[in-house]
Order: C-alpha cells, then sequence, then structure tokens
C-alpha cells in the first residue's frame, strides 16, 4: 500500500487518536501532521480523508465547510469511543 493510501491514513490518524484518548499523548496540531507526514498527503485529501471519518463515525469534533468547492476544516478531533 502506498504511504497516501486511504486506509493507511486513517491507521495513523486513528491510532495517534487513540494514543490522545488513553493519555499516552497530548494532541499538537505539529505532530499530528508529522504523523500523516504531510509531505505524502496534501491538505484537501486530508480534508476528505477527515470529512469521510466523520461520516463514518469514525472522529468527531471536526466542523467542515465548503469553499469553491473544497472541503476545509477547523479542528477539534477526538476518536469515538
Amino acid at each position: 500500500m502506498a504511504k497516501d493510501d486511504y486506509n493507511v491514513v486513517v491507521f495513523k490518524i486513528l491510532t495517534y487518536l487513540y494514543a490522545c484518548l488513553k493519555m499516552k499523548a497530548l494532541f499538537e496540531d505539529n505532530v499530528f501532521r508529522q504523523i500523516i507526514d504531510k509531505q505524502q498527503v496534501s491538505d484537501e485529501y486530508l480534508a476528505d480523508i477527515l470529512h469521510i471519518m466523520t461520516e463514518e463515525g469514525l472522529i468527531v469534533g471536526l466542523v467542515f465547510t465548503m469553499t469553491w468547492g473544497i472541503h476545509t476544516f477547523w479542528h477539534l478531533i477526538a476518536i469515538t469511543s
């Protein structure tokens, strides 16, 4: 699987959020972006993945807006329990 494959990115996001849930890590935006590997995943693709994860009930706390046909988001992100 490629580093930017949907399932790989979702796994990385959920793993990090689970560590935050278990209080093994404090959510930090810069760490979150490093884990996702921002060189491999564009902002637009990440927004789409996070939107899908929200719709699937995997994560909560994101507010999405649509600007020029592109999902943008504000985040207070957490894994669902």
